[in-house]
């Protein structure tokens, strides 16, 4: 694609999409100093242009950011251009999320603050984020910006900087220019030209005309080079301090126990059936539970809690997919219909009542201090989850009528093959989404007694429960920020791949959706809340349900641009598996930082709250197992480093979650102390 002086190529922002919007949702610890007086930045964006008279080419364009107060609350951005429509959509996404990274790396205030950006041009790309970012920074802290200095990068949704197209005609173009201190993003010193597709040592080339090319892992560093100053880091708490305590533990070693017992004694009562079953599969399935419960067994004995309930409730589920297959043999093998009826009424009743069950003790947990709020808000995502696959079940069994009738007829039974055939695949859809509500289900139900557990050692310091408008303020603030991810999703994914294919892009989401689950999340779980119906849930319940589905769908969107744009995921033919990333480099630098942000919010926690909030330190552990797990040797097979890699990105998403829910617990108890 040709731009009159575009940040990047369209081709390479489908390939480099990247997000920040996390920074605004996840911030909340937001400072209460304000701007005072309005500062401008003056500085050069990178960008590359190809014409049929200059070819591909590098230039320079001027970037003029102004920071100031914003007494009124009025609208925190707005944009100054040097033609009409001169900024692009991505251009003016990438100022909000270069806004949004900036206030959160300098814990401010967002609501505080308006910014004006203009640019000369014509402009589009999000090449330009890291740089804004930092301009930003700099004139929230008055700071000037060294005129030999610029750089060019992306913003990924944990603040570093991620990857651009055409780095090396960027390169050239600068130091032509005149600069000599050039940042690029993590991984790509050896970058390759944009016609040529030619490697190209940036940094080689810069020192060999007076420059130097420093690699910009986070918008930090994008700061130190166009400032010259170093902001300092915040302390960390060391991984040790970051383990479950020994009451949180004690709640999941019972739960886990208590799992492994019932299911143990549900397998003995099929262990007739599995060994007479005349498909051999059933008994490898079976034998991959007896793997699962050792492991569950030594996690118990090792003291690792978080794994030893989270593997504990997915072997339930797997045990309850065995039991519905085994019975589904069962009636198709002998005829028996009604034990395939019994066990579509089973399922669909048990999940029920797991439901009515939760939901009314949720209810009776009100939060009081701020460590609790993040904890309701991820014990009510379990059951958001759990209802939401309930309703999908739900609705298989309506689409498919043959199952339909099986489940409401008693005497009905399927005569022909083809209304069999329809009654058993229907039935593996309905008992698949059945079992993935019930683990969710008994996770949360473990949730609910960690709360209980924590309200008897009497830490609870409040006396009145979070009030209605500072929740209706968070809900609010995570919506926002939900529904820019998936609109900025929309624009750079759906909408540029429904134009070169001309399709509607209607169709375009329908395909996502059915080969992403992130993506599907990200929509789902943020609509699902509001079609709760009020008689189930009052309006605090109503409050936390859409606080909760907007923090999961803003998780799931973040995952959904990461993986496949940010890290440029390579995913199997059907793209139902992620194989590897092409930009390693910067993912091993995004978790390196994840774990020092989540153990410096943990420190800010602990000193601010007296207590880091307990679901922070579970996500913590999910991440570091998730780390132990993705550990491979040079003779790994091609599986097993695909294998690897998904736990890589696994832990990245636990330890970002980590993070947000420490600064959810801050933000609230600023709010409550009054000092927003």
């Amino acid at each position: 694609m040709t731009q009159h002086k575009s940040a990047t190529n369209l081709t390479f922002v489908l390939k480099s999409l990247t997000i920040s919007l996390l920074i605004f949702a996840i911030s909340g610890c937001a400072s209460t100093l304000e701007q005072t007086t309005a500062t401008e930045v003056s500085t050069h964006y990178l960008y590359y242009s190809d014409s049929k008279k200059t070819g591909i080419k590098g230039g320079l364009g001027e970037l003029i950011v102004e920071v100031g107060p914003n007494p009124k609350k009025r609208a925190p951005v707005r944009y100054a251009e040097t033609v009409s429509g001169g900024m692009g959509e991505t251009w003016r996404a990438t100022i909000w999320m270069a806004l949004l990274a900036a206030t959160a790396t300098l814990d401010r205030d967002l609501d505080t603050i308006r910014v004006t950006v203009e640019a000369e041009g014509a402009v589009d790309g999000p090449s330009a984020g890291a740089l804004m970012a930092a301009a930003v920074m700099a004139g929230l802290k008055n700071v000037p910006v060294l005129e030999s200095a610029t750089l060019t990068g992306t913003i990924n949704p944990d603040h570093t900087v991620g990857p651009v197209s055409g780095i090396p005609e960027k390169v050239i173009a600068a130091i032509e220019m005149g600069k000599t201190r050039i940042g690029v993003p993590v991984g790509q010193i050896i970058a390759r030209t944009v016609k040529s597709k030619k490697k190209v040592n940036v940094r080689a080339l810069a020192e060999s005309r007076g420059a130097y090319v420093v690699e910009l892992h986070h918008i930090r560093d994008a700061y130190q080079l166009l400032t010259g100053q170093k902001l300092e880091q915040p302390t960390a708490l060391k991984p040790s301090e970051m383990l479950l305590p020994p009451w949180a533990a004690e709640v999941f070693f019972r739960k886990a126990t208590e799992t492994l017992e019932d299911i143990e004694k549900a397998q003995k009562n099929l262990k007739e059936i599995i060994d007479r079953a005349p498909d051999p599969s059933f008994r490898r399935f079976r034998d991959i539970l007896k793997t699962t419960f050792k492991k569950v067994q030594r996690h118990i004995a090792e003291g690792d809690a978080v794994s030893a309930i989270y593997l504990a409730t997915s072997l339930q589920g797997n045990h309850f997919d065995l039991n519905s297959r085994l019975l589904t043999m069962l009636g198709t093998h002998l005829n028996r219909w009604e034990y395939i009826r019994k066990l579509l009424r089973g399922h669909h009743f048990t999940v029920a009542g797991l439901l009515d069950a939760s939901i009314p003790q949720w209810k009776k947990y009100v939060p009081h201090d701020a460590s609790e709020v993040p904890y309701a808000v991820d014990t009510f995502e379990a059951f958001i989850h759990a209802m939401r696959e309930f309703a999908e079940a739900s609705e298989v069994m309506n689409n498919n009528p043959t199952l339909k009738r099986l489940f409401e007829d008693k005497s009905y039974i399927p005569k022909t093959r083809a209304e069999q055939s329809i009654a058993v695949r229907g039935l593996g859809q309905f008992n698949k989404l059945v079992v993935d509500a019930q683990t969710n289900l008994m996770l949360g139900q473990a949730y609910l007694a960690l709360g209980k557990a924590w309200l008897k050692l009497k830490r609870r310091q409040r006396k009145k429960p979070v009030g209605a408008a500072l929740l209706d303020s968070l809900r609010k603030r995570y919506q926002r920020v939900a529904d820019a991810n998936l609109q900025y999703a929309d624009t750079l994914l759906i909408l540029p791949r429904s134009e070169m294919g001309k399709k509607p892009k209607s169709e375009i989401r329908k395909q996502l959706m059915s080969m992403d689950l992130d993506y599907r999340q990200a929509v789902v779980n943020r609509r699902l809340p509001a079609l709760l119906d009020e008689s189930l849930l009052n309006k605090r319940e109503l409050t936390y349900a859409n606080l909760s589905g907007a923090i999961s769908s803003f998780f799931a969107s973040a995952s959904l641009i990461s993986k496949r744009y940010s890290l440029g995921a390579v995913f199997s033919k059907d793209q139902s598996e992620l194989v590897s990333v092409r930009n390693r480099a910067a993912l091993v630098s995004m978790l390196k930082l994840a774990d020092i942000e989540a153990r410096q919010v943990g420190a800010k926690c602990r000193n601010t709250l007296g207590e880091i909030p307990i679901i922070s330190l579970i996500e913590y552990d999910l991440g570091q197992r998730m780390l132990r797990d993705a550990k491979t040797n040079k003779n790994a097979t091609p599986a097993q480093r695909s294998n690897a890699t998904q736990h890589q990105i696994a832990a990245l998403g636990h330890l970002w979650r980590s993070t947000t829910m420490g600064r959810l617990a801050l933000h609230v108890h600023r709010k409550l102390e009054g000092q927003d």
